[in-house]
């Protein structure tokens, strides 16, 4: 209301403004009111001219300090120059009609621009000042300055395209003005300005609102419904950000002009929440330094009050007037739906008027529906006027109250339909079969026709003939067939057909007419069926057994007994013999008697019948076939069987025998088992077995062992066989198996690499040894050790080999001429068979046509080896004697040498698991051609190749007390050998000695590859050699060097040094070695003395733990010149041989071909003394002597003789040998020698 009313009639306020005070007063209707005064200012306009431009002017500075006078004067580009244009009066403007913005024209250097009115996206509104703004951009200069331009019109404003600026008299505003002149102080440069110090918003201090904070909306309020505008500032004109805090944002929205709204429609409920503290946040998108930055830059909080209001519910203005439901409908029907709204959201409740109530219910949610079945009919009653009530129990205050609030009238129209009737037809069908029965409308529903169904019995039974069943058929609008099914029972009983009936009951929605059907169980004869009985656990495989045939029924007529025994029934490994009736003139049970053909399972069949017409069918007279397969299987006695089986020979195996029963039988059942040999022989490969096994009751498996003999030699796989025999209580399938000996025993291989690789060595020597002689080298003999010239006179070879004879005395006396007189003195030695080979060699060259040079030579050599390692400790000894012949010319030389290497050996097995010892003997004689190449004056190469057969021989001895087949003697096996050689050399001389002495220095290396093989073996009754192949190599390389210095008085010391390394390859032991050896000697022939010391050590060997090294001396006292006075000959000798290394690769060295992981340092020593006198009758000179040999681990030897020296050419001598027993197996010997050197003949025994 107005305080004071308003007279605009007053003369005196005609040409003047008045104001006046308004009231405004808002109640609830709850008590709760709210006041609001006004302020109303009321001008009379009717004299006062269109508003008029009143002042243009430019913002206040530019941005930037251009010319340094610590004020900014320089718009950069992206800046806005804002342009304010001042009217006299409020103005309003609109461009809504889609014109262009409000423009102002803008002179920024020799081009209008134009600059564009800020109205922050409202397209009109009113206002005093409008602000125009215009960004400037890449290119625009103007060093004079800026100003406002008027068009050609003279507006400064203007506004194309319909845009209009009128006063609150809808008069145009005035839009011309005459500009501005050009300011100096407003410039632009074009040139980007960089942005100022961002500035954050900020809330006004105090938001409006009565009372300040706080906001009052109604409950139940729409969505989108207004709460307040808290919007903040920015200094920098920056677009804000607003939100809420999270609990608020569930319940409200802010814009982005901080305005707040209601979020959903009737979020609000005074009685669950009567305020919300609502804290708003807000930022500009910047930081301070103007970079993009989401950190809120103020908050404010604000309070909203939910106001608390009841209102009743009403319908709405769409609610149903009419609503349709079909006659003859169910209970519960619907029909429609009239429902009301309340604003409050209270629970409802409807009514209907009392007599609508009557037919239909209405829930609480507005529902109608019918109330029972097939109440509504067209023809009775076509409309229903049904008045509906709602009320919320509360009053206006929000008391309880049932008072109606809303009420609502629709018209329910019942519609007609067609009358459906609805019938069941009768069904039959067989014993074991369903019933269909067919429900059927007469024509279709457009309503659900829903009907119950129960079964009674009339002739047949529920339960027994038939199964009871009983429901409810829903037919669907459209839908009109339906089915029962009910299940026909089947029986044994020969009846009738059998009738029961299906009932119809309680139809909706239709008519009922054929309410009753009739069902029919066709009554079906049962199935004819067979089955065995008293099937017997099992047959012997010769007895005939019976069990019974027992049909389902004793089915009537005259079956044939043919039928069965001769057709019907099928029997595997047996024999119908009889098929009789159990009791005369029945056909039910039947006696079936079968005979087996073999112990095999019996398997008895009588299959279904498919056609009586069949020549085995089994029908009744009826034609009603047999419908099952009957099968029984009697299994028949347990068979035995053995398996073969392999061992691997060895101590403490044994061949396996696995004897299987085919199933557990069920008493005891026992056989016999025995061995034969098959190539294995008992005794020698196995122990022979036989007795018998007993399988108890259930058992089915037994293991019979056969233990197999170890032995040291490969014989390759042998095989024996077990026989089974006498089985009682099962029957045997499988009664014979071989069992299998593996066997790969190193014997053999051990022995072939060895010697072969000793043969070898041997032939390498002495083909090296031949063509180390330089060229030209003149015929030499040397006979046991002695080189003689062939003019007749002897000189002492130092090449005897070292495991010859010992180091005999020399001769007491001068060799004297047939006639008397004196000559050279020499020495003799007393020499054995083997001494006298190893010390021989010879070199015969005689000059051939054409320059060329032809030459026979020949040499021997032995080598013995020991190998103690693991349990098969080889050791044996090799003896090759080399017959070669060769023609040289010039700087080659060319020729062929032929060997034969005989080798004894022996194995003697430690522990107890090996029965036997062994022998070996091998012999192989070989052609190995030759070829030496002199490359210089001081370095040769060599090379040679060879093939060679032979034999082996293998004795294998029980020990003590015999084995098996073999006798104490043992049994020998003997074989083919093979062998093949491949060697190289050279020899390269460092330096050379003086015509009468000096330094001499050499360089010399050879390598060689044997391998030896040998054929198998087999001995009937004895046992079998398999095949076996070793092979062998060696590389050596050694620098020898000596010197002979001539002494004051005649007598020579010469010192002999030598370095060597070997490398050893093959199936014996394989590494690198490094060996030292040296000497010294003195002689001075005219006293007759002579001392040699000898020394060598093998430093290092990659076998580990093998060691060898030697240390041997020797002193000789030679007699007078003519032989007569005391003799002496003493030399001791420690550890192996201590030759030089040469000496020691070509004939020592046969104990490093199998080194020992202990050397045996051996302590030996060789003396004689003897005594020389002229005899009285006899020419000559006569020394007897007597000598002794003594070697640690060995036997002594004691030698007694006498030497007569005839001439200086010829010597008589004759000796007495005893020789101790030196081991286990070594027996004293005794032995005579005599020799005669030139001229004469020897015998020893």
């Amino acid at each position: 209301m107005f305080t004071s009313p308003p007279d605009f009639e007053s003369p005196a306020d005609a040409d003047g403004d008045n104001v006046y005070e308004v009231t405004v007063s808002a109640a609830d209707g709850h008590g709760e009111a709210e006041t609001l005064a006004l302020r109303v200012r009321v001008t009379d306009a009717a004299n006062e001219s269109p508003p008029a431009i009143e002042s243009v002017t430019l913002s206040s500075t530019p941005s930037i300090d251009a010319d340094g006078d610590g004020r900014p004067d320089t718009y950069g580009r992206d800046e806005h120059v804002e342009v304010t244009v001042t009217w006299t009066a409020d103005v309003t403007w609109d461009v809504s009609s889609g014109a262009s913005d409000m423009r102002v024209r803008l002179d920024v250097g020799g081009r209008t621009r134009v600059a564009h009115l800020v109205r922050g996206g409202a397209e009109r509104g009113t206002a005093r000042s409008l602000a125009f703004r215009y960004r400037v951009e890449r290119g625009h200069r103007d060093g004079d300055g800026i100003f406002p331009k008027p068009a050609r019109n003279g507006n400064l404003v203007h506004g194309p395209g319909g845009a209009t600026l009128r006063d609150a008299l809808d008069r145009n505003a005035s839009r011309a003005h005459a500009g501005l002149a050009p300011d100096a102080g407003h410039r632009v440069d074009g040139f980007r300005t960089p942005p100022p110090p961002n500035r954050a918003p900020a809330f006004p201090a105090e938001p409006p609102g009565t009372p300040a904070t706080v906001y009052v909306v109604a409950e139940n309020n729409a969505a989108g419904a207004p709460v307040a505008t808290i919007a903040a500032t920015d200094p920098d004109g920056d677009a804000l950000t607003y939100a809420l805090d999270s609990a608020s944002d569930a319940v409200f929205d802010i814009d982005a002009g901080g305005a707040i709204t209601v979020t959903a429609a009737n979020a609000f409920d005074h009685e669950t929440t009567a305020e919300y503290v609502i804290t708003v946040s807000v930022h500009d998108g910047r930081d301070a330094a103007g970079a993009a930055d989401a950190t809120v830059d103020a908050t404010t909080r604000v309070t909203v009050v939910v106001a608390d209001l009841e209102e009743p519910p009403a319908f709405p203005a769409n609610a149903p007037t009419t609503l349709t439901v079909a006659e003859n409908n169910a209970a519960g029907a619907p029909v429609g739906r009239v429902a009301a709204t309340d604003p409050d959201g209270d629970a409802l409740t409807y009514a209907l008027d009392s007599a609508s109530d009557a037919v239909f219910d209405i829930d609480a949610g507005g529902a109608i529906t019918v109330t029972a079945a097939n109440a509504l009919d067209y023809e009775t009653t076509a409309r229903y006027a049904v008045t509906v009530s709602v009320h919320d129990g509360k009053d206006a205050a929000g008391a309880a109250d049932a008072t109606v609030d809303a009420t609502h009238r629709v018209t329910v129209a019942v519609t007609d339909v067609a009358e459906q009737t609805l019938g069941v037809a009768d069904a039959a069908g067989p014993e074991g079969s369903t019933l269909s029965f067919a429900v059927g409308l007469s024509a279709p529903s457009p309503a659900t026709v829903t009907v119950a169904y129960a079964t009674a019995d009339g002739t047949a039974t529920a339960g027994a003939d038939y199964q009871a069943a009983s429901g409810t058929l829903t037919f669907a609008p459209g839908e009109v067939a339906k089915t029962v099914a009910v299940a026909a029972l089947t029986d044994t009983a020969a009846e009738g057909d059998e009738t029961f009936t299906l009932v119809l009951s309680s139809v909706s929605g239709a008519l009922l007419g054929d309410r009753e059907a009739t069902g029919t169980v066709e009554n079906v004869a049962p199935p004819l069926t067979a089955s065995f009985h008293g099937v017997p656990a099992e047959h012997d495989g010769k007895k005939r057994f019976r069990f019974e045939l027992r049909f389902s029924e004793n089915f009537p007529g005259r079956f044939n007994y043919r039928v069965l025994r001769d057709r019907a029934l099928q029997v595997t490994n047996g024999r119908v013999i009889r098929a009789k009736r159990a009791a005369p003139g029945q056909n039910q049970r039947w006696l079936i008697e079968i005979r087996p053909t073999s112990a095999a399972d019996v398997v008895v069949t009588l299959p279904a019948t498919a056609d009586c017409a069949a020549p085995a069918a089994v029908c009744t007279d009826s034609g009603r076939m047999l419908a099952n397969a009957s099968t029984a299987r009697v299994p028949g006695p347990a068979a035995l069987s053995v398996a073969d089986a392999r061992a691997t020979e060895g101590a403490d195996e044994a061949v396996a025998f696995a004897v299987t029963l085919s199933r557990a039988a069920a008493g005891v059942v026992t056989v016999d088992y025995a061995t034969a040999d098959g190539t294995a022989t008992a005794g020698t490969d196995y122990t022979a077995s036989r007795g018998t096994l007993a399988f108890a009751p259930g058992e089915r498996a037994k293991t019979i062992a056969v233990a197999v003999l170890d032995d040291a030699h490969d014989e390759g796989e042998e095989t024996l066989t077990l026989t089974l025999s006498n089985a009682s209580g099962a029957t045997i399938a499988d009664g014979a198996a071989t069992g299998t000996i593996a066997n790969a025993d190193p014997l053999l291989n051990a022995w072939l690499a060895r010697f072969g690789r000793s043969a070898a060595s041997q032939t390498v020597a002495a083909v090296s040894g031949r063509l180390a002689l330089p060229p030209g080298s003149g015929s030499r003999v040397t006979l046991g050790g002695r080189q003689l010239s062939l003019s007749g006179q002897a000189e002492a070879d130092g090449d005897v080999p070292a495991d010859g004879a010992a180091v005999l005395a020399e001769a007491d006396a001068v060799w004297r001429s047939r006639d008397g007189t004196r000559t050279e003195p020499g020495t003799v030695r007393s020499l054995r068979g083997r001494e006298l080979l190893l010390g021989t060699s010879f070199h015969l060259a005689a000059d051939g046509s054409g320059g060329g040079r032809l030459a026979g030579w020949g040499r021997a050599g032995a080598e013995r080896f020991r190998n103690t390692d693991g349990g098969l400790p080889v050791e044996g000894e090799v003896v090759t004697g080399v017959f070669g012949a060769d023609w040289e010319r010039a700087d080659w030389l060319a020729g062929v040498a032929l060997t034969y290497s005989v080798g004894l050996g022996e194995m003697r097995p430690r522990g107890q698991e090996l029965r036997f010892d062994y022998d070996l003997e091998s012999e192989v004689m070989a052609v190995n051609p030759y070829v030496r190449l002199r490359l210089s004056e001081r370095l040769t190469a060599w090379g040679l190749a060879g093939y060679g057969a032979g034999t082996l021989e293998l004795t294998q001895t029980p020990k003590a007390g015999g084995s098996g087949t073999l006798p104490a003697s043992g049994q020998t096996y003997e074989t083919d050998l093979g062998m093949m050689l491949g060697a190289a050399g050279a020899r390269g001389e460092l330096l050379a000695p003086a015509a009468t002495g000096g330094l001499s220095l050499a360089l010399k290396g050879d390598a060689f590859w044997v391998r030896s093989t040998s054929e198998a073996l087999a001995v009937e009754g004895l046992g079998n050699l398999a095949e076996a192949e070793a092979d062998a190599s060696r590389l050596r390389l050694t620098l020898e060097g000596s010197r002979t210095f001539t002494l004051a008085g005649g007598g020579t010391l010469t010192p002999t040094v030598e370095a060597g390394v070997r490398h050893d390859g093959g199936d014996a032991e394989t590494g690198a070695g490094l060996e030292l050896g040296g000497g010294l000697r003195y002689e001075d022939p005219s006293a007759g003395v002579s001392m040699d010391l000898r020394a060598r050590t093998l430093v290092a060997h990659a076998a580990s733990g093998y060691r060898e090294w030697g240390l041997a001396g020797a002193v000789r006292i030679a007699p007078g010149a003519d032989g007569r006075g005391f003799a002496l000959t003493l030399a001791p000798a420690w550890g192996a041989d201590a030759g030089s290394a040469e000496r020691l690769w070509s004939v020592r060295d046969a104990h490093a071909l199998v080194p020992s992981r202990e050397t045996d340092p051996s302590a030996r020593l060789d003396a004689e003394v003897g005594y020389g006198f002229v005899a009285p009758t006899l020419a000559g000179t006569v020394r007897p002597y007597a000598g002794l040999a003594l070697a640690a681990g060995d036997a002594e030897t004691w030698r007694v003789g006498a030497r007569w020296q005839l001439t200086p050419a010829a010597m008589l001598g004759v000796e007495g040998e005893r020789r101790g027993a030196g081991g286990d197996r070594a027996r004293p010997t005794r032995r005579v020698m005599s020799a005669t050197p030139r001229g004469g003949r020897g015998r020893g025994g």
